[in-house]
């Protein structure tokens, strides 16, 4: 029986997948026009929850098309995790941070099957709408750079010098983005060599202008394994051809920044000192009180910029009980990531995120997190044994 007279709910489906990708990419758009990019959460409430029941609407349409009833057991599984969390809550306890990535697992629960039930042409189809999203955020890069003074420059003033925004909201999400994208540029094939060095270019230089560092460091590891295991020299190609092309557009955005009144969006090291010396105090600080969630946010300086000690920190040892949930429901299964061109990039994508995840709060930074459990999926098999308990 078909949804509501659909005839085809699995290629619907899909269309949706692939619009709601592009338009996460632009989410944030209004804020960017607005000038108000440091808006408190309780002022914008609704725009924040909204993007959750979207992601939740196109997964749940997803699941019931391929009738993969495993993922919305998945997901009740979920709540009942974070269960828990609602309670002290109600209690007056600050759980504000693990609601929030309650709010992620649950809504983006849905990712995890997708890319093993797609097609490799629909993977390259997705992976068309992530590169051409990243494409025209970079334009706004771009627009925002030349243009956006009048808005945005109490902004930059007020956060220390020029770094892009674009249509991510800050920086650093805007930079991740566009690494990911130069990570699939690079190792998915069907892109021709032309192509690659058009769009690899502006994007690349638009992550520059974002001057996020964990992009960069986060790009090497799949570059260099992709470069080690790559056939017929194809990545090594393209990564010289992206790097003259960049290098020669970045060259000329550099000639015409005194146009622009701010700060350059390069930086030193010194914020990645503090950020390691950060990560050092909480490993070397360990303890019993470690297992239970950071309650007083005693903690939460020392872990906000880190997606693992964030995990951890917010929800102790119930990341346990989430691991164990991983694994009643799902196998690792490296054999779909082999299965074409498009497969392999997402792998790589995945490994991207995970470097991503050391040095950003990616788990939950959107559109990031989406693209991250998209990219996860590759990997996982749901179990024979989940199937079996909702059929």
């Amino acid at each position: 029986m078909s949804f509501v007279g659909l005839k085809n709910p699995k290629g619907v489906s899909v269309i949706l997948l692939k619009g709601w990708l592009f338009i996460s990419a632009f989410y944030y758009l209004g804020n960017l026009i607005s000038g108000q990019l440091l808006v408190p959460p309780e002022d914008d409430a609704l725009h924040r929850i909204m993007k959750y029941v979207i992601a939740f609407s196109v997964c749940a349409f997803f699941l019931y098309a391929y009738r993969l009833w495993t993922g919305f057991l998945f997901c009740i599984f979920i709540f009942f995790v974070f269960l828990p969390f609602f309670y002290w809550y109600a209690e007056g306890e600050n759980v504000v941070y693990a609601i929030g990535l309650f709010l992620v697992f649950f809504s983006f629960a849905g990712f995890f099957f997708v890319a093993q039930h797609l097609t490799n042409t629909e993977l390259n189809s997705v992976l068309n709408i992530f590169i051409f999203s990243a494409f025209f955020v970079s334009l706004v890069s771009f627009y925002e750079y030349f243009f956006m003074w009048p808005v945005l420059g109490d902004y930059w003033l007020a956060t220390g010098g020029y770094r892009s925004v674009s249509t991510l909201l800050n920086p650093n999400n805007l930079g991740i983005y566009l690494g990911g994208a130069i990570v699939v540029l690079l190792i998915s094939k069907p892109y021709s060599l032309i192509f690659r060095m058009v769009i690899g270019s502006v994007v690349f230089c638009a992550l520059i202008m974002s001057g996020s560092r964990t992009a960069l460091v986060s790009i090497i590891v799949p570059l260099f394994f992709a470069l080690v295991f790559s056939r017929f020299l194809v990545v090594r190609i393209n990564v010289l051809i992206l790097g003259f092309a960049g290098l020669a557009l970045l060259s000329s955005l550099l000639f015409l920044a005194p146009w622009l009144d701010v700060t350059s969006g390069f930086r030193g090291t010194e914020t990645a000192s503090i950020r390691l010396d950060k990560y050092a105090y909480f490993i070397g600080s360990f303890d019993s009180s470690y297992l239970e969630p950071d309650f007083s946010e005693d903690r939460f300086f020392y872990t906000s910029e880190n997606s693992y000690f964030h995990m951890l920190n917010s929800l102790g040892l119930i990341v346990v009980l989430l691991l164990l949930l991983g694994g009643l429901f799902f196998k690792l299964d490296i054999s779909r990531s082999k299965e074409g061109a498009s497969a392999k990039a997402i792998s790589y994508l995945f490994l991207y995120y995970l470097i991503a995840f050391c040095f950003e709060n990616v788990i939950v930074s959107f559109p990031n997190n989406q693209m991250f459990f998209f990219a996860a999926s590759i990997f996982l098999q749901p179990l024979r044994l989940a199937k079996r308990v909702v059929n």
